[in-house]
């Protein structure tokens, strides 16, 4: 490992140590063959056994691979796999350092990602039913691993951190907030950018990150913005933490550094909607605009449509959480809100996530239904809209391409289902939608919004009344952001 290191490498392992470990182990070779096809191109795996007769374990493996995988590859890619199998004959305690032989030897399958940390590969049954076991799952966390690098790694995007929180205990309850007081430059126009990371760890009795002590349900979690004394708050980021497994994301919320300025102290606020604890780190990246490498790091992200303009001001729209019933469109109101004369871009910017299904034939809205989100400037001549077909798609979560957005795979319960709006493990993104060429400049600008369920034939109807259970529910904070 020490010689063939390269950074640009996820290795994922497989330990033969007990009966627990046989079922991934010995896989048939359809698994083995979805494994290979939905691995990324940068993954290495190895084989060890902890038994007397390692040679003869490995030996099996690698015929099963030989005979009854590899051939059914075309040959490019069979060529290419051969280099990224390893077979060792070595008893798996033998044949490393102590060290090596805690983390792997006495576990069905682990990993070491690109950060060259040790991680967990969580659960590899169907998550729809908790059936089964899919020794191919093992290849998500090495989608996820490179998502994750991907957005963490910033080596030619030049920011200054803010280090809110550093492997801070979160003590859970349902209105618990953990709250920091944090001194933001002055010089907000020094910057053109802002992200927020957090990695919502969970910690066993001694600090450690185990997927064990982590919390084995979804929850929505919040970053807010406060004044200095903790007072008239402000969503600036949103997350949704996953079902027992451990999350780190990089989240650009550029739009949100106009609610910094003109900067100064201010109070950040960190709460989950929940009884989970956790082991936290949050950071702040302010982005500075004086390195050329910039424009290449920012390419093809939602940060270059402003390319040259930066956040400057922000009028509130609509916030927190409605419940999603006839009367929802009359509940959210009628926001108005001035352009200033100077603004050279306008952007609505929503965080929206629907939650709650019900028990009273509501459609499993307002998480498992499409709903639609119509809102409508100055009097209904211009309208735009979201709406979320995903989250009527069963395994939409589990999806490959899903999880290389982000998603935290290999979940302990129900993360496959898509969601109006998020996954769990995911940070939610907020929708950003130009209007610069519909608002009326240097005047006074209205708008409204509703929301309604989305039918199999294409119409739209008022969501029911709920009367029990999780009652469907619509999280959002929103914003009209003003550039210049």
């Amino acid at each position: 490992m020490e010689h063939e290191w390269t950074g640009q490498d996820v290795h994922i392992f497989f330990s033969l140590n007990g009966a627990d470990s046989y079922r991934t182990w010995y896989s048939s070779p359809d698994e083995y063959l979805e494994m290979l096809r939905s691995s990324p191109p940068n993954v290495h795996y190895f084989w060890l056994s902890q038994s007397d007769y390692s040679q003869l374990d490995v030996a099996v493996v690698k015929v099963l691979f030989e005979l009854g995988v590899l051939w059914r590859l075309p040959p490019t890619l069979r060529s290419s796999w051969r280099s990224r199998l390893h077979f060792v004959p070595k008893q798996c305690s033998v044949a490393a350092s102590a060290a090596f032989a805690q983390a792997v030897c006495g576990h069905a399958a682990t990993s070491l990602d690109r950060f060259q940390r040790w991680r967990e590969t969580g659960y590899l049954g169907r998550p729809s039913s908790f059936t089964g076991w899919y020794t191919s799952y093992l290849a998500h966390e090495a989608l996820y691993f490179n998502a994750e690098f991907d957005a963490l790694y910033q080596p030619d995007l030049a920011y200054d951190e803010i280090r809110v929180l550093e492997r801070e205990r979160y003590v859970g309850g349902w209105s618990m907030v953990i709250s920091r007081t944090v001194d933001f430059p002055t010089n907000l126009d020094a910057y053109d950018g802002l992200s927020v990371e957090l990695l919502r760890g969970c910690p066993d009795e001694h600090d450690r990150y185990r997927d064990a002590s982590c919390d084995p349900y979804d929850r929505l979690a919040y970053l807010k913005l406060c004044d200095e004394f903790g007072a008239d708050c402000r969503e600036i980021a949103r997350w949704t933490t996953p079902f027992a497994r451990q999350p780190h994301h990089l989240t650009d919320i550029s739009p949100m550094l106009s609610l910094l300025r003109p900067g100064g102290r201010r109070v950040l606020q960190y709460y989950e909607k929940g009884q989970s604890k956790g082991l936290l780190t949050l950071r702040l990246r302010l982005h500075r605009p004086d390195a050329a490498a910039n424009a290449a790091a920012a390419n093809a992200t939602a940060a270059n449509v402003t390319a040259g303009m930066t956040p400057q001001s922000f009028a509130d729209a609509w916030s927190g959480t409605v419940g999603f019933g006839p009367s929802y469109g009359a509940d959210r109101g009628e926001v108005s809100f001035h352009v200033p004369p100077e603004a050279s871009r306008v952007e609505m910017v929503v965080f929206l996530s629907g939650h709650g299904w019900g028990s009273t034939g509501c459609s499993n809205c307002a998480e498992f239904c499409n709903s639609r989100h119509v809102f409508r400037l100055n009097g209904g001549e211009h309208s735009f809209e979201e709406s979320f077909p995903e989250a009527l798609e069963n395994e939409y979560c589990l999806d490959p391409s899903v999880i290389s957005t982000g998603v935290v795979p290999n979940q302990y319960g129900t993360w496959g289902y898509g969601r109006a709006g998020w996954c769990p493990g995911l940070d939610v993104v907020p929708h950003r939608i130009d209007l610069t060429d519909v608002i009326i400049p240097n005047a006074i600008n209205t708008m409204t919004y509703d929301a309604c369920l989305m039918q199999p034939d294409g119409s739209c109807v008022a969501p029911c009344s709920c009367y029990d259970g999780y009652c469907p529910e619509i999280a959002m904070g929103s914003y009209v952001i003003f550039y210049g």
